[in-house]
């Protein structure tokens, strides 16, 4: 596989995660109970904030950073092993993150690596039977076993 060829596959995803996090939280951002008032010249006072928005694009940043560090630096066969692992991880991810959205959490933030997992839910609080469940459904859906899956909350 060439290199150019890997390139094109990385702008595509980055193509792809910035095409995905529009029609995720455009909608939300043009909502008037989260956009702030406008001053007399257009400039907004306050600025969208949102940890959970911030934490996945950070994420998708330092993705993309590692796969073009990967593709100058790595031996072909070994880039394209890591560049598909690192898809499956971030489609996982992903999966994961929208599964728990239709399970009636706000919002989600998973980070997989070769050992564990790491979730993030929107809320005040997690119950020990909601964060059972938060392990559960990770587990079942990217093969980490219950017992390295972290759960943990942030409020908004």
């Amino acid at each position: 596989m060439s290199r150019s060829w890997l390139r094109l596959l990385l702008f595509a995803l980055l193509v792809g995660a910035a095409l995905a996090w529009v029609i995720r939280w455009w909608p939300k951002a043009q909502d008037p109970r989260v956009l702030s008032e406008m001053d007399t010249e257009g400039a907004a006072k306050e600025e969208f904030h949102d940890w959970f928005v911030e934490a996945r694009l950070q994420r998708e940043r330092d993705l993309f950073l590692w796969l073009e560090t990967l593709l100058k630096h790595g031996g072909e066969a070994e880039a394209r092993s890591e560049y598909v692992e690192a898809l499956r991880r971030h489609r996982l991810q992903n999966e994961a993150e929208e599964l728990l959205r239709l399970r009636g959490f706000d919002d989600a933030l998973v980070y997989l690596d070769g050992e564990g997992a790491v979730v993030i839910v929107r809320a005040e609080a997690i119950s020990r039977a909601d964060a059972a469940l938060v392990a559960e459904l990770v587990s079942r859906l990217t093969g980490v076993p219950k017992e390295r899956i972290s759960v943990s909350h942030r409020a908004k």
